[in-house]
């Protein structure tokens, strides 16, 4: 989910609904920002969070000035 401040902020904020990093079975046609999980005994995948933050800079070039994560309350 993404949230600007409409009335001028130069913030946009990005929330994860917490069911998007629960691990998901291994599909193949269902690897977009996912990768496989090392700690699981069968193949499950999970967001690739650093893959995707740096995608938000690269499609953001020249707009987006800083990318910041903020890790403390993820249950990765």
């Amino acid at each position: 989910m993404f949230f600007y401040d409409k009335h001028g902020g130069e913030v946009i904020g990005v929330l994860w609904k917490p069911p998007a990093f629960e691990p998901q079975p291994f599909k193949a046609l269902s690897m977009k920002g996912r990768m496989m999980s090392a700690l699981a005994p069968e193949p499950l995948t999970v967001p690739n969070v650093e893959a995707i933050l740096e995608d938000f800079k690269i499609l953001g070039e020249g707009l987006v000035t800083s990318v910041e994560a903020r890790t403390e309350k993820w249950s990765i």
